[in-house]
């Protein structure tokens, strides 16, 4: 019902591979070479918003391809983004330390799900929602 720090750990990798492969191919058009520098912050930017933005319309491309999805602990519903940019700066302030409680966690949530309010769960057609005791 809840996927493992492995899976949770490749998707990552999927989504971190996804977007260097957008600013790389972005690098090769006539685009990337502005006068103006602008071609420097937007990978920031992409990084910044990639996954709170994807998550709300959904997933990311790792958490698709993994089959999971992370939603609101209260309601189950789609993380709206600036509860996803809550989760994303925690996880990036945090870094491993975040995974720490995971595995003895009954709900596999890290310290960022924890502290944005969110849970990753299992992509199933028609699941129903778990309850807090689960």
């Amino acid at each position: 019902m809840y996927p493992s720090l492995l899976r949770r750990y490749l998707a990552t990798v999927a989504d971190v591979v996804f977007i260097f492969a957008l600013i790389y191919i972005y690098a090769q058009t006539p685009l990337s070479r502005t006068e103006f520098g602008a071609s420097a912050w937007w990978p920031l930017l992409l990084f910044a918003l990639y996954e709170p933005v994807c998550t709300r319309a959904g997933s990311t491309i790792g958490q698709f391809l993994l089959g999971f999805r992370v939603r609101t602990i209260k309601g189950g519903r789609k993380v709206p983004v600036w509860r996803g940019i809550v989760r994303l700066f925690s996880k990036y302030l945090l870094g491993v330390v975040s995974f720490i409680k995971m595995p003895v966690h009954r709900q596999r949530r890290a310290l960022h799900d924890i502290i944005s309010g969110t849970i990753v769960i299992e992509a199933k057609p028609n699941q129903d929602w778990p309850s807090p005791a689960a």
